[in-house]
């Protein structure tokens, strides 16, 4: 597998896992407490960045708002979670077990979360190092051999060809700016690291998880 493609593939399914990671335990917690799961659902939309899935959460508000019951509303909306979680749901929706069954599949979710975080973490830090190796390697040609090689061509007063100018030209602009543009590559890449684990739903979230752990119903 091309390793761009591999890191895409990571990146997107990380994203996916952080929204559903959300979504399952603003059900969980808001079952627990005997909170409407319309208004959370909205204040959970609200809260995040993706347009398209903003309004399938708003779409799921509405069809529990309409009275439909959670299971069936989920079916409704497939992808929103996995076939298995929603025919779980389904089944202790029936049996009177949906608070315990949510708030144990959250924790599992989070768990599995919590791996592939630490797969996409660690695909990120190599690439990372990856890049900045061969960026050093191509600093170092760029900034040391390439004007010596040009005082060369300048002591014997022969002509460049226009590649190796370009090269050169290329070479005096990274010299300039290598100290900025790495640096910022960096924060760059552990940034979108940042983005993915935690600036997702991350607001309401924590209002909910805190307000969990003080046992207490978050306000909304």
């Amino acid at each position: 597998m091309n390793p761009w493609y591999y890191f895409l593939h990571l990146f997107l399914r990380n994203r996916l896992a952080v929204r559903q990671n959300a979504l399952l335990w603003v059900l969980a917690i808001s079952t627990e407490h005997n909170r409407p799961l319309g208004p959370m659902l909205e204040a959970l939309a609200q809260d995040e960045s993706s347009y398209h899935w903003s309004q399938r959460l708003r779409e799921l508000a509405q069809y529990l708002n309409s009275g439909l019951s959670l299971p069936d509303a989920l079916d409704r909306l497939p992808g929103l979670l996995s076939a298995n979680i929603v025919l779980a749901i389904r089944v202790a929706a029936e049996t009177g077990t949906l608070p315990e069954m949510l708030k144990q599949t959250a924790r599992d979710f989070s768990d599995q979360q919590d791996e592939g975080y630490a797969t996409w973490l660690g695909t990120l830090v190599y690439l990372a190092a990856l890049i900045f190796f061969l960026l050093s390697i191509a600093g170092f040609v760029m900034y040391y051999i390439i004007p010596k090689f040009k005082r060369i061509f300048e002591d014997f007063g022969t002509e460049l060809p226009d590649l190796t100018r370009w090269v050169i030209e290329v070479s005096d602009l990274f010299a300039q700016w290598f100290r900025l543009v790495g640096p910022a590559l960096l924060l760059g890449w552990f940034w979108i690291a940042w983005r993915t684990r935690y600036g997702i739903n991350g607001g309401l979230l924590r209002q909910l998880l805190f307000s969990h752990t003080r046992g207490q119903s978050p306000g909304f």
